[in-house]
């Protein structure tokens, strides 16, 4: 942001209202553009929340260009290391969820092999209708 180019807004009728008086919310905004330069806190957090992100806007407008600059470049990584963060989360439960369906349809496959082979069905044919090799029905 470059200060050369802010131009500054004189709204003297809502530099004397108090933070209460603000009935609707383009009142709460013409007061905070007013005030901006002077609140040490944001007025109306509790009744509007959108304000949250004006109080993280009016921290960084108030910083030197030096620490705003330090500041954008640690929230630049921090962006970079959160999106990562992010993809390598959605990765992470994809590959979780197909390896437990994968134990589960194993699972359900030796189930299926145990029942058959206690009535007497074939090997063969018990590989073939549950995928499960001829070793691994035998160890059942």
């Amino acid at each position: 942001m470059d200060d050369s180019k802010i131009e500054e807004i004189n709204l003297p009728k809502f530099r004397q209202m108090l933070p209460e008086s603000c009935r609707t919310g383009f009142d709460c905004w013409l007061f905070i553009i007013s005030n901006i330069k002077k609140m040490k806190e944001m007025p109306f957090l509790e009744r509007k929340p959108i304000f949250r992100g004006v109080k993280s806007m009016t921290e960084l407008a108030a910083m030197s260009k030096k620490d705003r600059s330090a500041y954008m470049l640690e929230y630049d990584a921090y962006r970079t290391d959160a999106a990562t963060y992010d993809w390598d989360m959605r990765t992470s439960r994809a590959e979780c969820r197909a390896e437990c369906r994968a134990e589960g349809e194993k699972s359900k496959a030796i189930e299926t092999a145990s029942k058959m082979k206690q009535r007497g069905y074939p090997i063969d044919v018990i590989s073939d209708i549950t995928g499960l090799s001829p070793d691994e029905i035998e160890k059942i």
